[in-house]
């Protein structure tokens, strides 16, 4: 079983990693119950940090997402391989990881919009 801060973190980082891919706040919970076929309840919880998927789920997940899966389930290492390419998006996701701990979702939202600037 996983603990408060585990999930409360597996949830910021699918929040972020949505952001990052430009899905808006409000059609989250229907985009991962069509990938998943998860219920809206199950979706919140993982939203919400009630909750984290099981493995296989977090790879699908972590695919669709472009994202590494030990980054979205256990925040290990980068957020993405592509990351790693440029590094000013390095050196910017790394600010925002730092942040995600305690971070109102305002202030990671605009951290991920200026990711997104910078890795066009």
């Amino acid at each position: 079983m996983s603990s408060e801060t585990e999930r409360v973190s597996f949830s910021q980082r699918l929040q972020a990693a949505m952001a990052v891919k430009g899905y808006a706040e409000e059609d989250r919970i229907a985009i991962l119950r069509k990938w998943t076929g998860v219920g809206r309840e199950g979706v919140r919880k993982w939203l919400t940090g009630m909750s984290i998927p099981r493995k296989p789920h977090i790879m699908d997940l972590s695919k669709r997402l472009s994202c590494r899966s030990e980054w979205l389930e256990y925040g290990d290492g980068p957020m993405s391989l592509e990351v790693d390419r440029d590094p000013r998006a390095a050196a910017l996701l790394k600010l925002a990881e730092e942040r995600l701990d305690g971070a109102d979702t305002e202030e990671l939202e605009e951290l991920i919009v200026s990711l997104r600037r910078l890795l066009r």
